[in-house]
């Protein structure tokens, strides 16, 4: 009874540790982008390695089928940010996927929920596109941070270089970040026609 016991919890942990050396932190899932905009991918890598690689590739049908966006070799970081500009495409299944493979040959996955891209509509007249414009000044900044945007601000939000929120506000065009130690923050900021994530730095 005790081996039938052991061999199924050692079966369980085998299963858990499938998506446990890596984890992708931005986007997360049930986000509006904009085509052509720039999307900052973050993941963070929870068991550190070596040696290793990673692939991130995104799926325009819930995760079925992936297709490459760029192989990124070894880095010497727990948190890694990748620029990419959002495809012109459109519908809400899409997803991104990141892959480690490390020094053991083992390989190890996380993707975010599926997420929704939005076309730039384009005038007419000029032929322009209007998508979300954010501009955050000053940067780097002490702590005073001014958002200016042509669209209704909902929501903005700061994470510190691990991930995690710091600071939530709704419908403001400048945050106070003087509290904050030195370093490098993302912010997130939530418009009425999509996301835009930046990067800033607080000086001391």
């Amino acid at each position: 009874m005790n081996k039938y016991i052991l061999l199924f919890l050692f079966a369980g942990m085998a299963h858990l540790s499938v998506g446990a050396h890596v984890a992708m932190k931005h986007p997360l899932g049930g986000e509006t982008f904009m085509a052509g905009d720039t999307l900052i991918i973050h993941f963070r890598e929870t068991v550190y390695h070596g040696t290793q690689s990673f692939e991130l590739t995104f799926s325009g049908d819930s995760g079925l089928t992936y297709t490459l966006i760029d192989t990124i070799e070894w880095i010497d970081t727990i948190h890694f940010y990748y620029d990419w500009i959002i495809p012109d495409s459109i519908g809400d299944k899409f997803r991104i996927s990141v892959l480690q493979v490390n020094d053991a040959y083992r390989e190890y996955t996380s993707a975010t929920e599926v997420f929704t891209i939005k076309a730039s509509n384009v005038s007419v007249n000029d032929k322009t596109p209007s998508r979300t414009s954010i501009t955050l000044s000053p940067n780097p900044t002490t702590g005073p941070l001014n958002i200016d945007t042509d669209q209704k601000i909902v929501a903005v939000s700061v994470f510190d270089i691990k991930g995690n929120l710091i600071l939530r506000e709704d419908e403001v065009e400048n945050v106070d970040l003087s509290s904050y130690p030195a370093g490098t923050y993302i912010v997130r900021v939530q418009t009425s026609v999509g996301i835009v994530s930046k990067r800033i730095i607080i000086s001391k």
